[in-house]
Order: structure tokens, then C-alpha cells, then sequence
């Protein structure tokens, strides 16, 4: 028998692998993909609202249609504090968004430059494995460089329309899942190295932060998306449309990030005697309380004693697992493989 430990609605636990915003649930707030109905019905009430005639230009992924969204602001805007507050938050976006793209852009003509297959210097085994130690960083590059942070400055003087953006971008925002599946083997491997080599580059470029930190940016950076769109939305509360859409950015946001963080907990399980590649999907993971039957009646493990599990849900299989902190100290978390069931042995029973 599992026993939720905490409550009733599943969601990212502490301590996190990684620093992650804790994700929450946006209410009445539907998981849209692009070209959803009801994100098509939100951009024809856009195009078809009367007012506002600035130009937004449209992605090639939202369809063959093309066209001016309006009526994007309130019909009068009064308030020049609300203004005031929504230009600083586009202010400190877009501004942040330039110092990412900076900092990746650094990583990878310093650090993953050197490591290129033809240059010599560098041991062949470091080489070989350079995509193990910067994953995807060079696409995450491209998508911010050249295509997302255009369209965050089309939206410097309508910060209501930042919802669009996130919205129209939202397949992109996968490369996140990718890059942070992968970061438990480039930690790995980066503690294999020659710290001194990448600690000359850092000295030589005069970079206050080292290898470690640069690649830790794209974590931090998916991380700090929902927070804006979170102050921006509470300042679009007198603009329907806005909060319609930044709404749904947000919520797609936090998905990402539950994924995100169900992905890098799912790295940490160890002695699982099965190929993950088979289970299927991560549908969510968290803590219980596990009970044992015993002939005619329930007893609690070791001397009724209610010991804790993190159980990770797959579409194919049931894993219960020990939640433990590494043995040299390290605050990542561990989780020790105990038992599985498979999915369709698997019965539930309510008790009162």
C-alpha cells in the first residue's frame, strides 16, 4: 500500500536535483500545443479585435496565415504606474535574455572551441566526448540568438504581447528537456578532467565565472522564464487578451519545468535492473509512505515502522526507490532502486 506523504496533488519535491523554481498548477489553464483549437481561436480573436494596429509578425509554425494582431491593450490604458511597472519587467527581460545569450556565446568559442575533433592539443578522449560535456548547448544557442530574442524586442513597446512569443516558441523550449537529461553525464564527465585547462581559459578571458557555472546557465535561465511571465500577467490584469495568452505561456512554462525536473530526477535512480528506454514516458514522480501485506493484514515495513519511498510512474512500469544524499557529501540526490511493479499488475484499492 503507497500513501501519498505529502498531499493529494502531485508536483516537484525538495531537495531538487538541480535549483528549480517550485512549479505549480495554473488553474483552468489547458496544455495547448500550436495549432491547438483553442489556441487558434485565441490568435482569430486577436487578428479580429478592433484598436491597436501595431504589426506582429507571425511564425511560420503557427500556419500559412498571416495578419496584424489588435486589441492587443486595454481600449484606455489610465494608468501610467501599470505602464511604468511593465516596461521595467520588459526591461529586465530582455536585458537578461541578451547577458544569456552573452554567456553562451562565451562557452562555447572558449570552452568548446578547444575541444573541436582536429585540434591536437587537447586529449583525444576529451574530444571525443565533447557533446557528452556541453549536450545541446550550441542549438539552445542558435534558438535564442537568431530566432527568440528577435521576437522579444518586436514586443519592447507592447510587453502585453511577450504571451505570443513564449506561445509561438514553445517546441523550442523542448531543447531544455534535452540539455537537462543530459547534465548528470557532463557533470560526470567534468569531474573527470583537468580542471587547470579550462581554469587557464577562465584567467586568460578574464570570465569571473568558471566552466561549471557556464554550464549550469541554461538551468537557471528556464528556471527564470516562469517567474517573468508571472510578474508580467500581474500587470496585464486590465488587458483580456494579454492574460489570455500569457496564461497559457506560463502554464507551458511550468510544464516544461515539471518535465524538466521529473527528467533529472529519473537520471539519479541507480540499480534499476531494467532499460528505462523501454518503460515508456516519466508520467510523474514523488514521495510515499509504503506498507507492506502481510498474510491477513497490512503491517508496516521493519517493526511497523513507516519507511519512505520516491516512486517514479512510468507508462510501463512502477519504480519504488530510496531517496539518498551522495556519500561524499554532495547535495545532489540519489535514489536507490527497491522493488518495481509492472503497470498491468498493478490494482489500486481505496481505503477509508
Amino acid at each position: 500500500l503507497l500513501t501519498q506523504k505529502y498531499s493529494t496533488s502531485p508536483g516537484p519535491q525538495t531537495p531538487r536535483p538541480y535549483p528549480l523554481a517550485r512549479s505549480s498548477t495554473v488553474a483552468g489553464t489547458p496544455n495547448n500545443k500550436i495549432g491547438s483549437p483553442d489556441l487558434q481561436l485565441l490568435q482569430s480573436s486577436l487578428q479580429h479585435s478592433p484598436a491597436l494596429t501595431r504589426s506582429y509578425p507571425m511564425d511560420s509554425s503557427m500556419g500559412e496565415d498571416s495578419g496584424v494582431f489588435s486589441g492587443f491593450i486595454e481600449d484606455s490604458e489610465t494608468n501610467t504606474r501599470v505602464l511604468e511597472k511593465r516596461g521595467y519587467i520588459m526591461s529586465e527581460l530582455l536585458e537578461t535574455e541578451r547577458t544569456y545569450i552573452h554567456d553562451l556565446q562565451e562557452t562555447l568559442d572558449y570552452y568548446w572551441e578547444p575541444l573541436r575533433p582536429d585540434n591536437e592539443a587537447v586529449p583525444a578522449s576529451w574530444r571525443a566526448r565533447r557533446n557528452v560535456l556541453f549536450g545541446n548547448l550550441p542549438r539552445l544557442l542558435e534558438f535564442h540568438k537568431s530566432t527568440f530574442l528577435e521576437e522579444l524586442e518586436s514586443c519592447a513597446d507592447s510587453p502585453e504581447r511577450v504571451g505570443l512569443c513564449f506561445l509561438h516558441k514553445q517546441r523550442q523550449f523542448q531543447l531544455y528537456v534535452s540539455y537537462c537529461k543530459n547534465k548528470y553525464k557532463s557533470d560526470a564527465f567534468l569531474a573527470e578532467l583537468d580542471m587547470q585547462f579550462f581554469e587557464d581559459i577562465r584567467k586568460k578571458r578574464g570570465h569571473r565565472l568558471s566552466l561549471k557555472t557556464f554550464l549550469i546557465k541554461p538551468v537557471q535561465r528556464i528556471t527564470k522564464y516562469q517567474l517573468l511571465l508571472k510578474e508580467l500577467m500581474a500587470q496585464c490584469t486590465g488587458a483580456p487578451m494579454a492574460q489570455v495568452a500569457l496564461q497559457k505561456a506560463l502554464g507551458n512554462m511550468l510544464d516544461i519545468l515539471q518535465h524538466v525536473n521529473n527528467v533529472m530526477h529519473s537520471m539519479c535512480i541507480i540499480g534499476f535492473p531494467g532499460s528505462f528506454l523501454e518503460q515508456g514516458h516519466l508520467l510523474l514522480q514523488d514521495s510515499f509512505i509504503a506498507w507492506k501485506e502481510s498474510g491477513s493484514r497490512l503491517k508496516l515495513l521493519r517493526n511497523h515502522t513507516e519507511r519512505e519511498r520516491h516512486v517514479f510512474l512510468y507508462e510501463q512500469v512502477l519504480i519504488l526507490s530510496k531517496k539518498r544524499l551522495q556519500s561524499d557529501g554532495g547535495r545532489q540526490t540519489q535514489y536507490t532502486y527497491k522493488d518495481s511493479i509492472k503497470i498491468p499488475e498493478l490494482a489500486l484499492t481505496e481505503t477509508v
